[in-house]
């Protein structure tokens, strides 16, 4: 490593391109293609006016859906709660996404939230980022597995349209999650993006970053990767571990003392094992060529250990 720095910043927009050419190659050796993303949206409507939706997105590679789906978001405004909207809006989206080829739907909510809701849904629990929020609840994930069924009946009173969106329907939606977080004394949030590159002769050969989140009182306990990369002809010589050593260290001054991520199972996964990375859970049959999309969490130490099990 002689030649390479290790530079705190996060990567221009030409460089992002090139860690996302690094990412469809690291895909494309491994018999996977990058998908495509669209949103998939029903809409709830009382007098003309949205009074609930479902998001989901989905993952496409030539013209089908791969296996899985995430649900973005399931809203109901107030006065329309208990009244079986929220299971009409689930169902509704669910058998859409059957139709189109999905066949598993995960998504995560907060303890607050609706993990009962999602349970009675068929929803099982997948994994749990304890004391995720201010209020101490925690980050849940649930998934579904889904079956050909009928979906629930309207609510009385309300049309179901699958429609995208307006930009005030979205805006709506965002401020009604805080409008909630608030009840349980969690203010909004604003994400921090904390980056560390590393350069060979001014170049890009990998960089590694993620997500800070802050409300007014302070940093939140956990933080969010989003990146882990060394270019594949540079691997092997401590690239990876100086970019993850130098994420950690900044991470833990920040305050943030527990890290989680989220990525395809053909990555290293055994690099992040070695610095303290519990397998949180593993959606199967992710991708076309048949890669898992997997959590992993760990809590940071206030120094990085001094090797990683595996080179990266």
């Amino acid at each position: 490593m002689a030649d390479v720095s290790i530079v705190e910043r996060d990567v221009s927009a030409t460089e992002f391109e090139r860690v996302r050419a690094l990412e469809r190659a690291d895909a494309n050796t491994r018999g996977d293609e990058d998908p495509a993303r669209t949103r998939l949206t029903v809409v709830a409507e009382a007098g003309g006016a949205m009074v609930g939706c479902a998001v989901l997105a989905m993952h496409w590679v030539d013209d089908a859906p791969t296996g899985w789906a995430y649900l973005e978001e399931l809203f109901v405004e107030r006065p329309y709660r208990r009244r079986g909207l929220g299971a009409a809006l689930l169902g509704a989206i669910e058998a859409r996404a059957y139709a189109l080829g999905v066949r598993a739907v995960w998504t995560r909510t907060a303890g607050y939230e609706a993990p009962g809701f999602y349970l009675r849904q068929g929803y099982a629990r997948c994994f749990v980022l304890p004391e995720y929020f201010r209020s101490r609840h925690a980050l849940v994930g649930l998934r579904k597995t889904l079956t050909p069924r009928s979906p629930p009946a309207q609510a009385a009173g309300l049309a179901l349209d699958e429609r995208a969106l307006t930009a005030s329907e979205r805006a709506r939606v965002e401020r009604g999650f805080v409008e909630h977080g608030l009840l349980f004394e969690n203010p909004e949030s604003t994400s921090e993006r904390v980056g560390f590159v590393a350069l060979e002769r001014d170049a890009l050969i990998g960089c590694a970053s993620g997500l800070a989140y802050r409300d007014a009182a302070g940093v939140l306990p956990w933080f969010f990767i989003t990146n882990l990369i060394v270019a594949p002809d540079r691997r092997g010589r401590g690239v990876g571990r100086a970019l993850a050593r130098a994420l950690e260290r900044r991470v833990v001054e920040l305050g943030t003392p527990r890290a989680w991520t989220q990525l395809p199972s053909y990555w290293d996964l055994e690099f992040l094992h070695g610095r303290g990375f519990k397998t949180l859970s593993t959606f199967d049959g992710w991708s076309p060529g048949g890669a898992a999309y997997v959590t992993l969490a760990a809590s940071l130490p206030a120094r990085a250990p001094p090797h990683a099990h595996a080179s990266h």
